[in-house]
């Protein structure tokens, strides 16, 4: 949220690192540290999408109401490309939250099905799924009757 706590937080690490070495809290600590220090001055411009970068990796984040969201990444995951996945992850959150609006208490309100929803989107890393359709459909468990999916 806007006052810096952290509501919703998932990483994805290389697989050929251990499990020991992916679940290492003082790593993740540090980051959400710099993700926080990098950003903080531009919060009130984030009402359209900010991008800033940390080493090799590009952060992109906007505000919405009033959350903040960050999707940040490497590599093959360049601004562009997270850019539009937090367009699209923005779209799924606002459909499951539209009743009561982006707020911290609707927010957490829908936590599990918010967790299940960007879980379809993207796991293990890996984009799977952006169709807002197919995800609601998904976690609603009724039976897809939309577009084929790969």
């Amino acid at each position: 949220n806007q006052h810096g706590d952290i509501l919703f937080s998932k990483y994805y690490c290389d697989t050929t690192i251990t499990e020991e070495e992916a679940i290492d809290n003082e790593k993740i600590l540090m980051w959400e540290r710099t993700l926080y220090a990098l950003t903080i001055g531009e919060w009130d411009k984030a009402k359209i999408k900010q991008i800033a970068c940390a080493g090799d990796k590009y952060i992109v984040f906007c505000s919405v109401e009033e959350l903040l969201f960050f999707v940040t990444g490497y590599g093959d995951d360049d601004e562009l490309s997270i850019s539009h996945l937090l367009t699209e992850m923005i779209a799924l959150l606002r459909g499951i939250l539209h009743k009561k609006g982006v707020t911290e208490s609707n927010f957490l309100d829908n936590y599990s099905k918010i967790c299940m929803s960007l879980d379809e989107m993207v796991s293990c890393g890996v984009v799977n799924l952006l169709d807002k359709a197919a995800i609601e459909q998904y976690v609603s468990l009724k039976a897809f009757t939309g577009a084929v999916l790969p």
